[in-house]
């Protein structure tokens, strides 16, 4: 996924160059999402929720074909990590993320208002750290799927937008970890 990033993203940088006009950049975040696991004790399962929450944040950067359509990458993470406690004093650590490249519709309402859709391609990955007495390995899982995405952006001046989006990506799964990777985020785009 970062060889992915690494490539997407200076692509678009150096296309953008020849055309400083046509580029834009922007960063968003999110609420933290809620997380629980499952701990099975013979045939007793306790749901339990997180005792810490990584907050989701997203950089991107595109390259405005048109008026209305664009190419954009862009990269998802975590600052932290969403954290359980397990029983016998373990402790599990996950920490997700996302790389897309996107095909980008605008759809000008008036002035200030625009609406946006994305659709694309997205690889995700997590990793699952246990810490404690005699840990097993962390384990990794990635997955590449659809990326979609639907907002409003508001023009606050001139080359400066506030928006909001849902963005969907495919879950994460194995061994009985699941990791939704949707979000609404809320952000800002610089275009130059």
């Amino acid at each position: 996924m970062k060889k992915f990033v690494c490539l997407a993203l200076p692509m678009l940088a150096a296309s953008a160059l020849a055309h400083a006009d046509d580029f834009y950049l922007g960063a968003n975040l999110s609420s933290a999402t809620r997380g629980n696991i499952q701990i099975v004790d013979g045939a007793t399962k306790v749901e339990q929720g997180q005792s810490k929450k990584g907050l989701p944040y997203g950089l991107y950067a595109g390259y405005a074909l048109s008026k209305d359509w664009a190419v954009e990458a862009g990269y998802r993470g975590e600052a932290g990590a969403a954290t359980f406690k397990l029983p016998q004093n373990y402790q599990m650590k996950m920490h997700t993320s996302a790389a897309y490249l996107a095909a980008r519709g605008n759809w000008a309402l008036n002035e200030d208002w625009t609406l946006f859709g994305k659709i694309g391609i997205a690889r995700g990955e997590a990793k699952a750290e246990i810490s404690g007495k005699n840990p097993p390995p962390a384990e990794k899982f990635s997955r590449t799927g659809a990326y979609l995405s639907v907002g409003a952006a508001y023009q606050v001046a001139k080359g400066v937008a506030l928006d909001v989006q849902l963005e969907h990506t495919d879950k994460l799964k194995r061994d009985g970890l699941v990791a939704n990777m949707d979000r609404i985020a809320l952000g800002v785009k610089l275009d130059f």
